[in-house]
């Protein structure tokens, strides 16, 4: 499924996040009254198209970013040596 064709079918998404290549739209999916808090479910999109999607998808991309971001943080040594 393409970016465009979820935006038409889910509507506009209530958050959008990028990490990498990768473009989340979030949608709330669920409001229940008893716990009084929102479920949402996050799409992943990349090059256009839909490439996985759900609350373990997001995370585990997330956290293969903030690692990403890290090691090259690492490489780069410190800013101000001294």
């Amino acid at each position: 499924m393409s970016r465009d064709e979820v935006i038409t079918t889910m509507g506009k998404p209530q958050i959008r996040e990028s990490y990498g290549k990768t473009e989340f739209l979030i949608y709330r999916t669920d409001f229940p009254a008893s716990s009084g808090t929102a479920d949402f479910t996050p799409v992943a999109i990349v090059n256009g198209t839909v490439s996985g999607w759900g609350r373990d998808f997001y995370d585990e991309t997330r956290k293969k970013r903030v690692q990403v971001s890290a090691n090259k943080k690492q490489q780069s040594g410190p800013e101000n040596p001294q």
